[in-house]
């Protein structure tokens, strides 16, 4: 039966309504008689209002309040008095400190407290629409909690490093910033920690240059030279310099531009609303000691009071000004030669009480197809298998070796499937005498020679409902889930992305719900796009679902969740049948799969290709009935030479395809290049026959030994790398 687990899977975009009574109010909600409240004039010797309009089109920026429900506003291409959010996202009462958004998957992070813990809550809702951090709002399968386990228990300032796939954090009450895992969960070690010469409140990283700088409170700022690289040595520390000048007073927000320009807000004194300043340092990875600024803005043309936070796009900067008329969103020049002074903002815009910024350039990842749906180039294949506690290992892609030594899973754990999200961290489904369950390993790429570090990079999901055989797992990004297929129980249970621990599970559809269905089932491929789910039966039918995820999650459904479609699969017209599918993998419509026949038998295994024709037949067929198919492969392989004895997994690049044989050799990784070439009788372009059946018993181009080879996925080159 299909158990759904939440309230609402999809959301909808804010209403004007629904804007308007938020905690964090634009001042275009709440002027006088409806209409938009006018920002601080922008110079003292003209009253003129300023243009209230800062434009970033075909991006977003994201401002964090300090109301309670710690509100994070998204702005769609400009940014005006009577601007209406395209969403917002509530973090919790206590989350409103750093934001920050990764490139690579869309997860939004905000730094807070959780009672006496400082910790980093982030939601994997790629939409950003309006929603609530669970678990105490609603929306579990959505959120995550990362208790910070470091020193520091007052968060303030965060930054991401996206390829490492972790988090600086400043913590505010020591003089650290901690380094942390984004795929941690629960209390988490620090990865590494940097000291800092004072308390700092924020920082920022840059990548191109491996560079990061910490605002003090000191006035200070402290700069640290190749900081991912220091963290992968184990050298984390002091600072490479520390600079300040003769006015700063209490640094807070702080960007960083090319050409090494480095631009810093200064609050003074918290209690005073006109002591605000922000200082431009020019060579900023070349200073030290007391120095002069290239530029100073200070003065009451200014408005600038607490100056909490700055973000940078193009040539503009923005300032989140917290103590004057209330908060606003201040317009300044990045340029480090312009006036400096009294100068007025460009522009300036109410806001209530901003804390934090993120500025966020139109998404680089794929936002619909999934992660093994390649929109990159294939790098480097994933096999799983090995001995104790079982291995994932990085082949080149034509086999002739490897790409550094294997990742292991814990001792007490049985490695069995892999996937992966599009920043690049593995889902890899295991059995364990203490909980069958999910581990998510940090960004695989760069985990080679590594072991497992659950509670510090790492993380495991160990359903309240146990597993009893977990398989084959598919990853759907758009839908911020992922589903495995439990053999042991013939089920498809359904989990969020950002899920921790032990935890339900957002759906469980039983594969015997659907009529005349009495197996199992152990592989998954899902389209995202059409929301269909092809499922590998153990009794060699393939199940194929529309409106899966749709159905799966209706809290309204009464009916238990049934396959569309029931296809056996024959091997000639007529012939003997499919007896035992293990990996399936639909692309373009033509269905591609394992069959590894007896378990026993290591001689006995097939792979075929299959066009999916789904137009059933029965005129009086309903929408609610299963319509039962037979096809016939346009090829099959099997025999001797293919090496198939218990192919239990396959892998697609969109040419060549990985098998995993668990029989022959103890285990090997067979590679089939140029897959859908290898039928020996294509259709007669003449007559258009199909020539359906024909069985060839074609030998792998390459193959290599792996023990107790489980699983294959080919992972792209636009995946997270690591540190």
């Amino acid at each position: 039966m299909t158990t759904p687990q939440m309230s609402r899977f999809k959301k909808p975009l804010l209403t004007l309504a629904a804007a308007c009574s938020a905690a964090v109010i634009v001042a275009g909600c709440s002027g006088a008689d409806g209409q938009p409240t006018l920002a601080p004039a922008g110079s003292t010797a003209n009253d003129a209002p300023l243009p209230q309009r800062t434009e970033f089109t075909g991006a977003n920026v994201y401002i964090g309040g300090t109301d309670t429900d710690a509100t994070v506003s998204n702005f769609a291409g400009f940014l005006s008095s009577n601007a209406i959010p395209a969403s917002e996202t509530t973090m919790g009462d206590g989350f409103d400190e750093g934001v920050a958004i990764d490139a690579l998957s869309d997860k939004l992070f905000r730094a807070g407290t959780s009672g006496a813990n400082g910790a980093v809550r982030l939601t994997c809702d790629a939409a950003f629409a309006t929603s609530s951090f669970a678990p105490a709002m609603g929306d579990p399968q959505l959120n995550r909690e990362i208790t910070l386990g470091g020193a520091g228990a007052t968060p303030k300032g965060i930054a991401l490093a996206d390829q490492a796939g972790l988090i600086f954090v400043a913590s505010n009450d020591v003089s650290v910033v901690d380094v942390y895992s984004q795929a941690a969960g629960g209390t988490a070690a620090p990865v590494d920690t940097f000291v800092t010469t004072a308390t700092p409140w924020d920082l920022v990283y840059d990548a191109a240059t491996d560079r990061l700088f910490t605002a003090n409170t000191d006035g200070s700022v402290d700069y640290f030279a190749g900081a991912i690289a220091a963290v992968a040595a184990g050298t984390a520390g002091a600072p490479t310099s520390t600079f300040t000048n003769a006015d700063a007073v209490n640094s807070h927000g702080i960007v960083y531009l090319p050409g090494d320009l480095l631009i810093v807000s200064d609050v003074g004194m918290a209690g005073s609303d006109t002591d605000g300043a922000i200082f431009y340092y020019a060579g900023a990875s070349n200073l030290s000691g007391t120095v002069v600024p290239a530029r100073s803005i200070s003065g009451p043309a200014t408005t600038l009071g607490n100056p909490v936070d700055l973000q940078a796009f193009g040539s503009t900067l923005l300032v989140a000004e917290k103590a004057n008329s209330g908060g606003a969103i201040l317009e300044y020049s990045t340029s480090a030669s312009g006036a400096s002074g009294d100068v007025a903002p460009v522009n300036s815009v109410a806001f209530s009480a901003p804390e934090s910024m993120f500025y966020k350039n139109p998404r680089i990842a794929p936002s619909v197809a999934d992660a093994t749906d390649f929109s990159g180039t294939p790098a480097t294949l994933l096999a799983t298998g090995g001995g104790a506690g079982g291995t994932v290992n990085f082949f080149e892609l034509d086999l002739s070796g490897t790409q550094g030594m294997p990742f292991t899973l814990p001792a007490t754990s049985t490695v069995q499937n892999i996937n992966y999200n599009q920043a690049g961290d593995a889902f890899i489904t295991f059995d364990d005498a203490a909980g069958d369950g999910v581990l998510v390993a940090s960004r695989i790429l760069g985990r080679d020679g590594d072991v497992a570090a659950v509670g510090s990079l790492d993380r495991t999901i160990v359903p309240s409902a146990a597993f009893t055989a977990p398989k084959g797992i598919e990853v759907s990004i758009s839908d911020g889930l992922f589903m495995v297929a439990d053999a042991g129980a013939g089920t498809i249970t359904g989990f969020g992305l950002c899920q921790n621990g032990s935890v339900a599970p957002l759906f469980t559809v039983d594969v015997t719900d659907t009529a005349g269905y009495a197996a199992s089932v152990w592989d998954l491929d899902y389209d995202s796009g059409a929301d269909t789910l092809f499922a590998a039966g153990t009794n060699g039918q393939l199940l194929i679902y529309e409106d899966f995820v749709a159905t799966a999650t209706d809290e309204d459904a009464t009916d238990p969740q049934q396959a569309t479609f029931l296809v056996t699969i024959t091997t000639t017209d007529g012939g003997a049948a499919l007896t035992n599918m293990h990996g399936v993998i639909v692309e373009s419509g033509t269905l591609i799969a394992s069959d590894v026949g007896s378990a026993a038998v290591d001689d006995d295994g097939q792979l075929v290709a299959v066009t999916l024709d789904l137009s059933g037949d029965d005129e009086d067929a309903t929408s609610m009935d299963v319509t039962d198919l037979t096809l016939v492969p346009e090829f099959t392989i099997a025999g001797p030479n293919s090496r198939l004895g218990n192919p239990v997994d396959i892998a697609f690049d969109g040419d060549n395809l990985y098998v995993a044989e668990k029989a022959n050799m103890g285990g090997q990784i067979l590679l089939f290049e140029d897959f859908l070439d290898l039928d020996s009788m294509p259709p007669n372009v003449d007559t258009g026959e199909a020539n359906l059946g024909d069985v060839d018993d074609i030998a792998p181009n390459e193959m290599t030994n792996l023990a107790g080879a489980e699983s294959v996925a080919v992972i792209s080159d636009g995946a997270g790398s690591g540190f």
